[in-house]
């Protein structure tokens, strides 16, 4: 009944156009005096203890990593060498793209890094893609559309 009742509250706070940060906000909350201990007191304590971890530290310094590696050349050099060893193989540059991001990702160890430099650096390439790709994506939807909904138009039109 309760989860019921916060969702209620979000979406009536966001059909009054509040402010995400203060919906979040409400619900974290919420969810701590009903769920959590119900001790508001407790509240720095336990934030306190989620962000005292030496694990944390790290996420900075990934990004830093990321964006040496960006603004070098490592990342160009990297996905050079990808393309030249799969350019014989159809399909080379996905191969290309998933190899230097594998490799890009062991030498960074962040993920979210690697996509970001990926991303800048394949984004001339991706774009040639996606144009070639695009009708047959179209396509797919439009099938995925008349599968979903036909079934509920044949239906209407019975009763009419």
């Amino acid at each position: 009944m309760m989860m019921l009742l916060l969702i209620g509250a979000v979406v009536l706070a966001l059909m009054l156009r509040q402010r995400v940060v203060a919906i979040l906000g409400f619900v974290a909350g919420f969810s701590y005096l009903v769920w959590g201990d119900g001790n508001l007191s407790y509240v720095i304590l336990d934030i306190w203890a989620a962000a005292d971890q030496e694990i944390l530290l790290s996420i900075p310094l990934f990004i830093l990593a990321g964006n040496i590696m960006s603004g070098g050349t490592i990342a160009e050099r990297l996905i050079a060498v990808m393309r030249v060893m799969t350019a014989p193989i159809p399909g080379g540059l996905a191969i290309a793209t998933i190899l230097s991001c594998a490799v890009f990702a062991a030498i960074s160890g962040s993920s979210t890094v690697t996509l970001i430099v990926a991303m800048g650096v394949f984004r001339e390439d991706f774009w040639i893609i996606a144009k070639s790709v695009l009708p047959f994506l179209l396509l797919m939807f439009m099938v995925l559309l008349v599968v979903t909904f036909w079934p509920a138009l044949s239906l209407y039109f019975v009763r009419m």
